[in-house]
């Protein structure tokens, strides 16, 4: 039997929106994601989310995370899908995925 997966903490993180980059604030485990833009992260996470509700095989999905603040070596505030400047690009797409999952009957 197949047991189903649980996605605890999804997120990508992203310096977009912030005064220093990842290399200045000495966040020197996550330079990988410098050049990732917060359209890049709310795109990702929303085929992340659709490919794992139509995958059958996902029980749980949740976002790393909705809105820390702190941004340093461990730069929690860059996964933030609501950014500094109060935006939120990923709540639309997340939204709209949630919609079409929806109709599609793979969410209730």
């Amino acid at each position: 039997k197949q047991l189903p997966l649980c996605f605890t903490e999804i997120g990508y993180v992203s310096d977009d929106g912030f005064d220093q980059t990842l290399a200045q604030i000495g966040a020197h485990n996550f330079i990988w994601a410098e050049g990732t833009s917060v359209r890049d992260q709310a795109e990702w996470l929303e085929e992340a989310l659709l490919r794992s509700c139509r995958s059958g095989q996902v029980k749980l999905f949740i976002v790393w995370n909705v809105d820390f603040e702190s941004y340093g070596e461990d730069p929690q505030a860059g996964y933030a899908i609501f950014r500094p400047n109060e935006k939120c690009p990923s709540c639309e797409t997340l939204s709209r995925a949630v919609g079409t999952l929806r109709n599609e009957g793979c969410m209730r």
